[in-house]
């Protein structure tokens, strides 16, 4: 109370008024944000139970590209991965899949930050082929497709990590020419690929991504 006394004089009597009305302000703002996160949480848990409803009927996901990671994509991946759901990534579904096994931040190693002259440019939006992707002889992938050295498309900004880390999650399965992460997969689970480049714009013109379609369609009716 001593150091109460010791702060307010000098003060006029409106200025601490003042000061303490200000006080009450932000607790009540403080107050009325904490009873809007609450009712957030309420709404996150009821959405969460309507979408695990609509998870049971799958019988496969496709996590497509975009540009932004949200808490559902975890939940979709985590509700796929324990209850081994084909999951076919494709670009930042790719990415969703390698945050969630690792447990990090999902924006690794921009590309458009790396140096031209050194790499190719994996930014290409209008290309029916941007690149070449070397395939693990081993990998599921490669059994689906068939083909060692595949053609695709490219337009990402970000690629996933490859270090040893990930050797205990996952495998890399693809690599791109100058030497970026292109295909991943989960081996103990029955389809769990992720690609980074887009086969769905590639399944008029090209039979290895209809190969891989047809394929994740074949697991899904398992």
């Amino acid at each position: 109370m001593k150091k109460m006394k010791k702060q307010f004089r000098g003060y006029k009597i409106k200025e601490v008024n003042d000061y303490v009305g200000e006080l009450e302000n932000e607790i009540q703002s403080l107050n009325q944000q904490i009873t809007s996160l609450q009712q957030s949480l309420e709404t996150l848990s009821k959405e969460k139970e309507d979408l695990l409803r609509v998870l049971k009927m799958c019988r496969g996901i496709i996590m497509p590209g975009g540009n932004r990671m949200y808490d559902y994509d975890t939940f979709i991946t985590d509700y796929a991965y324990k209850n081994d759901v084909p999951v076919l990534g494709i670009c930042l579904g790719m990415q969703i899949m390698n945050a969630y096994l690792l447990g990090e931040e999902i924006r690794t190693n921009a590309l458009d930050k790396i140096d031209l002259e050194k790499y190719m440019n994996h930014n290409e939006l209008d290309m029916k082929y941007v690149h070449k992707v070397t395939l693990d002889k081993t990998s599921k992938l490669y059994n689906i497709i068939g083909e060692e050295v595949v053609e695709v498309n490219s337009r990402h900004k970000y690629v996933i990590k490859n270090n040893e880390n990930v050797k205990d999650k996952f495998d890399i399965v693809g690599m791109s020419e100058d030497g970026f992460p292109e295909a991943m997969e989960v081996k103990t689970r029955r389809f769990f690929i992720g690609v980074q480049w887009h086969p769905e714009n590639m399944t008029e013109y090209d039979i290895n991504m209809k190969k891989l379609f047809e394929n994740f369609i074949e697991e899904a009716k398992k």
